[in-house]
């Protein structure tokens, strides 16, 4: 018992921010990497626990298939209304927690599957997150992370994207590639909502540099806790793309949302020798430790 309440303690002392690492919002963050969520909707109906970016779209599918799902979001007006205006039988699957999940203490074996959204890089040590969903996992439970990461990733990490003419994905990269200077400046007030320039200013939206892990940091991290079955990669074109209908105006988010559908979702050979960000999906199970990839 002193153990436990000392990890906790520890989670609350190094949480850095509520906020997730990325702003994406739900139109974008279910865009974003769809292969993590298509294999949550795959799983057997059981105990689900949601945190970091707002997933309600997500949770409303796993509740509709049978899961029982907790959601830790901080939008507490927003998750009270869309609440309500679910269907009854829906509504019963979901409790709504409007806190962040790093300050939440949920008992030993609470959950079949956790689901933590970009979030660990809010925490001065991820290490501590990973430990208390580790505790709170039943048995064989999997651990679900979608996490952005800077810099190269490590040779053997990517995956062929096929379908997308390299031409036209260059001229988008190149486009993507200013958006974040040109939102910071002049045109900012004309394309994005006043607390999206607040969050430009802050250095919390569109600031890949900001991103305390690289790919190998988070597979490490990860790895040491619990044994990592699955990996996704996502390109970094789509990352950037994603990013840019968070709290857009109307114009901006219209050719934000024709920009993703322009990138591809898998990391390729040429996109895999960029240092830009990007999102890696990972499963890990509650197990005996084991090697970091099956």
């Amino acid at each position: 018992m002193v153990r436990l309440r000392r990890e906790i303690e520890g989670v609350r002392r190094n949480y850095a921010a509520p906020h997730p690492a990325y702003a994406l919002d739900e139109t974008a963050s279910a865009a974003v990497l769809p292969v993590l969520d298509e294999w949550l909707l795959a799983q057997e109906p059981g105990r689900v626990a949601l945190a970091g970016s707002p997933r309600r779209d997500l949770a409303e599918a796993l509740a509709k298939a049978g899961h029982w799902v907790t959601v830790s979001d901080l939008e507490d007006e927003a998750l009270r209304q869309w609440h309500a205006e679910l269907a009854p039988d829906v509504a019963s699957h979901l409790t709504l927690l409007a806190r962040p999940y790093g300050d939440v203490t949920f008992g030993p074996a609470s959950f079949d599957r956790v689901a933590l959204f970009d979030g660990l890089s809010a925490y001065q040590e991820p290490g501590w997150i990973l430990h208390k969903a580790s505790r709170e996992l039943k048995p064989d439970g999997l651990l679900a992370v979608r996490e952005p990461v800077r810099g190269n990733l490590p040779v053997g990490w990517a995956s062929l994207g096929r379908g997308y003419s390299p031409t036209r994905l260059r001229a988008v990269q190149k486009l993507l590639s200013a958006a974040p200077q040109l939102l910071s400046g002049r045109a900012g007030p004309w394309l994005l909502q006043p607390d999206a320039l607040d969050a430009i200013e802050r250095g919390a939206h569109l600031d890949p540099g900001r991103f305390a892990l690289t790919a190998t940091e988070l597979q490490e991290a990860v790895a040491a806790v619990l044994t990592i079955e699955q990996t996704w990669i996502g390109h970094s074109a789509r990352l950037a793309a994603c990013s840019l209908p968070w709290r857009a105006k109307p114009a901006l988010r219209r050719a934000a949302l024709a920009a993703i559908q322009q990138t591809p979702v898998a990391a390729d050979v040429v996109d895999a020798g960029l240092p830009a960000p990007r999102l890696v999906g990972l499963v890990a199970r509650r197990s005996l430790r084991g090697p970091g990839f099956a």
